[in-house]
């Protein structure tokens, strides 16, 4: 298994909600995670080294990866990165 690449862990720390000081956020939270989860997913991250990285309690990116699974009709994470990579989110 490929190790996690916490080069993640930088550019998701610098992420913003799309929001200039005083207006409300331009996307939701989930949104955002979701692209930079899926993609540390694929690298070999578990739940616990992505929730580390982006400073989120691991029941939090476990309820989010159910999610994502439940979006896109994944069984699993495995075909989950296989459903994104043929759609070209990956």
């Amino acid at each position: 298994m490929q190790e996690c690449d916490y080069g993640e862990r930088a550019i998701i720390s610098d992420m913003k909600l799309g929001q200039k000081k005083g207006e409300p956020p331009t996307q939701r939270v989930s949104d955002m995670y979701e692209s930079k989860l899926v993609k540390m997913l694929a690298s070999g991250c578990n739940q616990s080294e992505m929730a580390e990285a982006i400073n989120l309690e691991p029941m939090h990116v476990e309820k989010y990866m159910f999610n994502y699974r439940k979006k896109y009709g994944a069984k699993n994470s495995p075909h989950l990165v296989s459903i994104l990579h043929k759609l070209g989110k990956l």
